[in-house]
């Protein structure tokens, strides 16, 4: 047993002698070299010593056609392994800055995650919590689609409340809708995109986006709905599983449901919104 294991690790020292410039080149050469002289004294001069400078002559000729070339192919055996060499360490390198790189995204994502997103979050709430037809009076929208709702109702009772969905969605499709709308979700999908972000380079991060969220999830299900007409399916699909939420775009009587249908409408009539980049 001792002898294999000897065997086996004098095996494995001259493998990574072999396996380097030198010692290919080196170990191929002696290997090789010997076999043109062999071949030359057992078919030609046997054994003896010459004395004719002629045969010497003629076994120079000889070993510089055979030898010669024998050399040159271990030389260019040896770049060959020298090249692979090179490259298998390009590799390395390149998987190393890349690990660098992915573990620098997913640090500056746990970073923006626990001192931007809550920041962001309190902001977009306080905005829901404003008085949607307060606002709606302020911007001008005209029409009498006020006296749908009541007086305190706010964005986020828009957003979560089926039937104030339903009753924006009764709005007639033109400028009013559009901007009653985008003003609901531009900014949420704004959130979503970040989000989005943090999550592609931490996706370990879902739940903890998830319990700050808490109750407003629905800024995720809802602008998803509302702008799913924008969205590839595909796309949509990867945001419902990336953000791990249920798509209840298509439960009916849900608000988001609703909203889908508002962002079809909206869509449908021509009428300019701006779209989140992302």
């Amino acid at each position: 047993m001792r002898l294999l294991r000897w065997i086996f690790k004098k095996l494995r020292k001259f493998y990574d002698v072999y396996n380097t410039k030198r010692g290919r080149l080196v170990v191929n050469f002696i290997l090789l070299a010997p076999i043109p002289v062999l071949f030359y004294v057992f078919n030609f001069k046997g054994f003896g010593v010459s004395d004719d400078p002629g045969d010497w002559a003629s076994f120079g000729a000889y070993m510089s056609g055979t030898v010669g070339v024998i050399a040159l192919l271990a030389t260019i055996d040896a770049l060959i392994v020298t090249i692979s060499q090179q490259d298998k360490l390009l590799d390395q390198q390149e998987r190393q800055i890349s690990s660098n790189d992915s573990h620098q995204r997913r640090m500056a994502a746990y970073s923006r995650a626990e001192k931007v997103f809550p920041l962001l979050l309190e902001n977009r709430r306080s905005e829901l919590g404003e008085n949607a037809c307060q606002w709606m009076k302020s911007v001008g929208l005209a029409g009498d689609f006020f006296t749908a709702f009541p007086v305190g109702t706010t964005f986020r009772d828009l957003l979560k409340n089926p039937e104030n969905a339903k009753k924006v969605l009764d709005i007639d499709a033109g400028p009013s809708l559009a901007v009653l709308a985008n003003k609901i979700h531009y900014e949420n999908y704004q959130l979503l995109i970040f989000i989005k972000e943090c999550l592609e380079d931490a996706e370990e991060l879902k739940g903890y986006y998830l319990t700050l969220l808490g109750d407003d999830k629905v800024l995720i299900t809802s602008t998803l709905a509302f702008y799913r007409e924008w969205l590839e399916d595909v796309e949509y699909a990867r945001l419902v599983k990336l953000f791990g939420v249920l798509d209840l775009s298509i439960l009916p009587g849900a608000a988001e449901s609703y909203w889908a249908e508002v962002g079809a409408k909206v869509k449908s009539s021509n009428v300019s919104v701006s779209l989140p980049s992302g």
